[in-house]
């Protein structure tokens, strides 16, 4: 049981790319904060399932956090290597990885900021 911290680029001056590494369901993830306005937020997944579930969850408070929705307002929820856009404007993010075992998957989460 790790705890995975993300990391992040700024790429194309204002293209921001956040990624946990090789989420396992045993991990727990530290969320990312996103500062000041930001746009056109998306997730991707991709790694090794073994029946895993992967959710996006955002929060306002860093404290209660909510499942995110994607565009068309349905619950933002990864059973294999997917991507989506993400409705909501929160400010903190973490994706949650369960129900896997062997598995090993890496959430990106992108973002522009102005």
């Amino acid at each position: 049981m790790a705890v995975i911290k993300p990391t992040y680029n700024i790429e194309l001056e204002r293209l921001v790319t956040v990624r946990w590494a090789n989420v396992s369901s045993a991990d727990t993830t530290v969320p990312y904060r996103i500062r000041g306005k930001h746009d056109l937020l998306a997730v991707q997944a991709e790694g090794t399932w073994n029946s895993t579930t992967m959710k996006l969850q955002g929060s306002l408070s860093n404290v209660a956090f909510v499942n995110a929705s994607d565009m068309t307002q349905s619950s933002i929820s990864f059973t294999a290597n997917a991507a989506a856009g993400v409705l909501e404007p929160l400010v903190y993010w973490k994706p949650i990885v369960s129900g896997g075992t062997g598995d090993s998957v890496t959430i990106t989460l992108t973002h522009w900021v102005s």
